[in-house]
């Protein structure tokens, strides 16, 4: 197992970071681990190690001794930490979890971006907070609130679901004919435009990243106020969600920075 880095060096460099991001603001998916989780999630089982309670000027981390990685392009890591909430993030608070636990964190790069961040000796993970994206290993079974109905599963009943449970989405319904949402182009690179003129009244239209994390872009009403334009130029490349919200119900539909 790598050293442990002292928490007081690691916490100072990480608040240093966190200083310029803005106060935390996201959309909620989910109570439920599986209609939170996304597609590029990581998804990992560990042990914690430890769990650093966050000081003046300091970010909440934990580290966690990884027994399996169930979904990830790099499972080299043995050890990794996690963010927790400090205020200025959207993530999980670590309040939860006690050395010794040991858990499943479904957990994205810190800092927004699409990867993680390498400081050694950790690599360091986001928990999102706009959602549910941990559970519990105990006894041979994955509990917490896996998906509606169901608490615990064993874990191989989970391990051999886990695809499915990653195209669960809360938020992204079956679309009626009288509600179709057209984005174009996409992908995009520039502009994107989602066309409004089929769903009832005036929807509200929220951007959010793959962590929820609800993004600030310019934006402007073009054709009878029908279609909705937004300059996406500064975006990095990835997937993203238009959220649209109109009477009692809410739609997400993914496209594509290129």
């Amino acid at each position: 197992m790598k050293k442990v880095l002292p928490a007081l060096f690691l916490a100072l460099f990480l608040t240093g970071i966190n200083q310029a991001a803005l106060a935390c603001s996201c959309i909620f998916v989910s109570d439920y681990f599986c209609p939170s989780v996304r597609v590029n999630t990581e998804i990992v089982v560990g042990r914690v190690l430890n769990n650093y309670v966050a000081g003046p000027n300091q970010a909440p981390l934990m580290d966690i001794e990884v027994i399996e990685w169930l979904k990830t392009e790099d499972p080299s890591p043995d050890t990794i930490s996690v963010l927790g909430q400090d205020g200025l993030n959207c993530n999980e608070s670590l309040s939860y979890f006690s050395a010794g636990d040991s858990v499943v964190l479904a957990v994205f790069g810190y800092g927004g971006g699409w990867h993680p961040v390498d400081i050694s000796p950790h690599r360091i993970y986001n928990l999102s907070g706009c959602g549910r994206f941990f559970l519990f290993f105990s006894e041979g079974n994955i509990v917490g609130p896996i998906r509606e109905n169901v608490s615990s599963e064993p874990y191989e009943v989970f391990k051999s679901g886990l695809e499915a449970c990653i195209l669960l989405t809360a938020t992204e319904e079956t679309p009626e004919a009288s509600a179709q949402v057209n984005i174009f182009p996409n992908p995009a690179t520039h502009l994107l435009n989602i066309d409004t003129r089929d769903l009832p009244g005036s929807p509200q239209v929220v951007f959010m990243n793959t962590f929820g994390q609800i993004l600030s872009l310019k934006t402007w009403k073009a054709n009878n106020q029908a279609v909705i334009s937004a300059d996406i130029s500064t975006l990095a490349p990835g997937m993203y969600f238009v959220v649209l919200e109109y009477g009692d119900r809410r739609r997400a539909v993914k496209w594509i920075k290129s």
